[in-house]
């Protein structure tokens, strides 16, 4: 968004909801505490019917952010919950989640091959 010049992340984003309408959009949270990423991310929800609010699976103290992901789905709001690196989060995640409410559950297996470790292996975990 910066790159395309928006100045104000919650217009420029009601522009790509319109434009998107029909389609599934990842808005995330900037927040790091738990009382103000909670009351972003349910202020991002009421932009669109097709929202899915972005939270990181920890925050940037390395804090795991499974409080707000279970307190945010079991309001049946849709998450994309962001940056997971390990077999062992994504199933701290699924242990948390509602079966009923849309969630995306994104594996960063990119950034974790660029250290230099395979990340197949890890996350053939999840599957077994």
């Amino acid at each position: 968004m910066r790159k395309a010049g928006a100045k104000d992340y919650k217009s420029y984003s009601k522009k790509i909801l319109k434009i998107c309408n029909n389609k599934p959009v990842s808005l995330e949270v900037f927040e790091d505490e738990y009382d103000e990423m909670k009351n972003q991310a349910l202020q991002i929800n009421m932009w669109g019917k097709n929202v899915y609010v972005k939270i990181p699976v920890a925050n940037s103290k390395g804090k795991f952010m499974g409080k707000i992901i279970k307190e945010l789905n079991s309001q049946n709001i849709k998450l994309n919950i962001t940056a997971i690196y390990s077999a062992k989060q994504t199933q701290k995640v699924l242990n948390l989640i509602n079966k009923k409410t849309k969630v995306i559950i994104s594996i960063f297996a990119g950034r974790a091959g660029d250290t230099g470790r395979d990340p197949v292996p890890e996350f053939k975990k999840i599957f077994l």
